[in-house]
C-alpha cells in the first residue's frame, strides 16, 4: 500500500512524511481492516488518498480541518473489478472494525473512505451522494444513483409510506 503518494504534495512541494504516531496508526488500519479485506476480496486495494500532513490537508479543497487522514487513521481506496457497494457490503459482512465507512457516488470519485482508531470506533456508516453532503446511517443504494440529498430523502420517504400503508406492489 502507498499511503503517502500525492500529486498535490508533488506539485506544491509539500513534505508528506508521516509522524511515528501516524505510522503506528496506519499499521493498525492495515492489520485490522485493509489486509483482511484484501484477502477476502482476493483483489488488490488501490489507495487513492492515505496519510496527509497538516500542510497537505490544507492544500486540498474540501477536506476537514480535523481529518483522520492527518493522524494515519483513514484511507480512501478503490478495488479493481469490485463495485464500491460490494466492497462496503464485504466490510460489514466480515465484521471488520471501523470508525467511519463512507461510500461516495461516482460523481464524487466512486471511492470508499474507511477510518479506524485503536479504540472507540463509532462504526458510523455514511453515503456521499452526487453533489455534496452526507447521508448518515447507510452506505447508499445498490445500483442506483441519486443526484441530491432531496432525491434520496424523497425515495426513502416514499418507501416508508408504501410500507406503512401496505401499498407494496398491489398498486395499479
Amino acid at each position: 500500500y502507498n499511503f503517502t503518494r500525492s500529486s498535490t504534495a508533488n506539485k506544491k512541494k509539500i513534505d508528506n512524511t508521516p509522524t511515528s504516531i501516524a505510522v503506528e496508526s496506519l499499521k493498525n488500519l492495515v492489520s485490522a481492516v485493509l489486509d483482511p479485506l484484501q484477502d477476502a476480496l482476493e483483489s488488490k486495494i488501490t489507495i487513492t488518498s492515505g496519510y496527509r500532513s497538516s500542510e497537505l490537508n490544507k492544500a486540498i479543497a474540501g477536506t476537514a480541518d480535523d481529518s483522520q487522514h492527518m493522524k494515519g487513521e483513514a484511507v480512501d481506496f478503490k478495488v479493481r473489478g469490485v463495485s464500491s457497494a460490494e466492497v462496503v457490503k464485504k466490510i460489514i459482512n466480515l465484521g471488520l472494525p471501523y470508525d467511519q465507512l463512507i461510500r461516495y457516488a461516482p460523481g464524487r470519485g466512486g471511492h470508499i473512505h474507511v477510518s479506524y482508531k485503536q479504540g472507540g470506533n463509532r462504526m458510523a456508516k455514511l453515503y456521499g451522494p452526487e453533489g455534496k453532503g452526507y447521508i448518515k446511517g447507510t452506505t447508499g443504494p445498490e445500483g442506483e444513483r441519486y443526484t441530491s440529498l432531496a432525491e434520496w430523502k424523497n425515495k426513502e420517504l416514499n418507501g416508508l409510506l408504501l410500507e406503512k400503508f401496505n401499498l407494496g406492489d398491489n398498486r395499479k
